[in-house]
């Protein structure tokens, strides 16, 4: 496929992708998948297809083959820990987010910080979505106290944990501690 052609279908598929139209975007991305010089973000975008519909196996190795494209790819390294967390592979996520958090701290030498921690922000604002988007309140709560704390400027965040705990009982306890957290 000609380099032109393979960017618009790049761009199309991102675009699916980020308006979470995974149906049109992940045969796109299959076929971008099977061309040479492989980009990161495509196994990447594909992995997070694959979590979403509850296929972890292959969001895994999805992830691990976007990472071997590019180790510093750290929408993967965040998108694999918190797979590998969630399944209870505890050693294995922590060393994949040391391994994240090495290269933050080299880019933070290199004045690269403030992308790096968007990212994260990014990344836990879209897993706060999918929990939400699925009535797992107290985890999509946490997910975006998480991006909060990356990235205290994201208004929209605010408005998302007020949403969780409004969904949350008010007599729970856990809430009640959220809310003094929060100087409610």
């Amino acid at each position: 496929m000609l380099q032109d052609d393979l960017k618009v279908l790049l761009e199309t598929a991102q675009d699916h992708f980020n308006k979470g139209h995974y149906k049109l975007a992940e045969p796109l991305l299959m076929q971008l998948q099977s061309e040479p010089n492989p980009r990161p973000d495509v196994p990447y975008m594909l992995a997070s297809i694959a979590f979403d519909k509850g296929q972890l196996k292959r969001a895994i190795q999805l992830f691990k083959q976007s990472l071997e494209i590019d180790p510093e790819f750290t929408d993967s390294s965040v998108g694999l820990s918190i797979i590998l967390n969630d399944l209870g592979r505890y050693e294995e996520a922590k060393k994949v987010f040391e391994d994240a958090y090495s290269i933050m701290k080299q880019r933070q030498k290199l004045g690269k910080d403030a992308f790096l921690t968007q990212k994260f922000a990014q990344k836990h604002t879209e897993l706060g979505d999918l929990y939400l988007s699925n009535q797992f309140y107290q985890e999509a709560l946490d997910e975006f106290q998480k991006a909060l704390k990356y990235n205290p400027t994201m208004a929209d965040i605010q408005t998302k944990i007020d949403q969780c705990l409004a969904a949350l009982s008010p007599h729970d306890d856990l809430l009640q501690k959220q809310l003094d957290s929060l100087n409610f």
